[in-house]
């Protein structure tokens, strides 16, 4: 009798020595984390920091930007060798214990359940000497979820849900000895303990590294998302930002998209939308080479156009729609526009209500579309730096030096 006592006692501290180790090692898992970041990421975006200036009032210059590219795919690679791991497990626990989970649980008091926990806290640690930190917070998180599940399955005991045959030598022991293994709870309420335990101690503990590998993957994203900006500086229209066209013709709406596109010229825009729309024409009206001779032009003429614009042309009805991304290079504002017919050349027309832009504004267009791109790729530097922990005074210097560039 003595001897269960001991045993009922035993598996109870179990419980609570093994949550105090689950907290400690996560302190030393963040201990591990700063070591190596401050020898990988950390040092390259204190590279960084210094030329931030540089990278928004220099934005022509090539190598300034290739430097940076150059710098955030260092960042990048490092975050996928030593940050993140991905385990392919459906379930955390029925992997780590196999065919021995039936063993692990039905044993009568044991306590074998814990020293797997133990061996899992053990790789952690081993997979963080090696700067494997993905894998560090993984097998953590499975020693949590092994620990959450020998939890659920006292909440089960105790409910007296499912009992197996095993365990009914122990629901009678603890019955005798309830006031040395339940302190004269009763079954209900030692239930309701341990789920209290598992919502306010435990879930917290595994929500941290869950977070912490989110995190990892994000600023990964974040990363792919810079070097893809970087990428498509010099388009003016990019696929999927603003390269999307509508329009109605025959009872019929049509969404097309011109895809990634280096402006030149407000034909090349014409020649696009030519290739991917049925049933309407667009030509590009200029008066570029002769004033007097373009308005003498059939076009002009028929159309008594005079200025630079985007011509759509059908032989039925047709409207452009709100919402083309593309609108503002066409030269039209965010709202729906009608066709016309025009008695001479027995078409239906809509003609663009903005002077299409010359090859020299396209590229004032284009520098203004660099700004833009550079404060979204400012701001999604900063978050991808604040994703990685690095020290907060750099995160709120990158803040404040975005913001003061926007505001100028």
């Amino acid at each position: 009798m003595n001897a269960r006592v001991a045993k009922i006692n035993e598996v109870n501290s179990k419980f609570a020595v093994v949550c105090k180790k689950l907290q400690d090692h996560y302190t030393n898992i963040q201990q591990t984390i700063l070591l190596h970041c401050d020898e990988t990421v950390f040092r390259i975006v204190l590279d960084i920091m210094p030329r931030m200036t540089q990278i928004v009032q220099l934005i022509t210059h090539d190598e300034v930007l290739d430097k940076f590219r150059e710098q955030v795919l260092q960042i990048r690679d490092s975050i996928d060798a030593h940050l993140i791991y991905e385990n392919k497990a459906t379930n955390r626990v029925a992997d780590v214990l196999g065919n021995y989970s039936n063993e692990v649980f039905d044993e009568t008091f044991s306590t074998s359940f814990f020293d797997k926990i133990n061996n899992l806290l053990e790789k952690s640690t081993n997979a963080g000497k090696e700067h494997r930190i993905g894998e560090m917070l993984d097998m953590y998180i499975t020693a949590i979820c092994l620990f959450e599940a020998k939890i659920r399955d006292e909440i089960r005991f105790y409910k007296g849900e499912n009992v197996r045959i095993g365990e009914m030598l122990r629901r009678w022991t603890f019955g005798n000895f309830s006031w040395i293994s339940r302190s004269g709870n009763g079954y209900d309420s030692t239930a309701k303990i341990w789920e209290s335990v598992l919502e306010n101690v435990v879930a917290p503990m595994k929500a941290l590294p869950e977070k912490d590998l989110q995190n990892y993957k994000d600023a990964r994203n974040n990363c792919n998302k810079i070097i893809q900006r970087l990428d498509r500086m010099d388009l003016l229209v990019e696929a999927g930002i603003n390269d999307k066209f509508i329009y109605s013709i025959n009872d019929q709406t049509y969404t097309v998209q011109i895809g990634d596109t280096n402006v030149i010229t407000m034909q090349s825009v014409a020649d696009k939308l030519n290739t991917v729309s049925e049933g309407i024409q667009c030509k590009y009206l200029t008066m570029d080479v002769n004033r007097s001779i373009a308005l003498a032009a059939s076009e002009f003429t028929d159309y008594q156009l005079d200025e630079d614009c985007l011509l759509f042309i059908a032989d039925n009805k047709f409207k452009i729609e709100q919402f083309c991304t593309i609108r503002s290079i066409l030269g039209f504002n965010n709202w729906v526009y009608e066709s016309t017919y025009n008695e001479r050349t027995k078409k239906y027309y809509i003609a663009s209500q903005i002077k299409a832009p010359t090859k020299d504004e396209l590229q004032m267009m284009m520098q203004v579309q660099k700004k833009k791109k550079i404060w979204t790729i400012m701001d999604d530097f900063t978050v991808m730096v604040a994703q990685l922990k690095c020290p907060t005074d750099w995160i709120k210097h990158l803040q404040n030096h975005s913001r003061s560039v926007i505001g100028n």
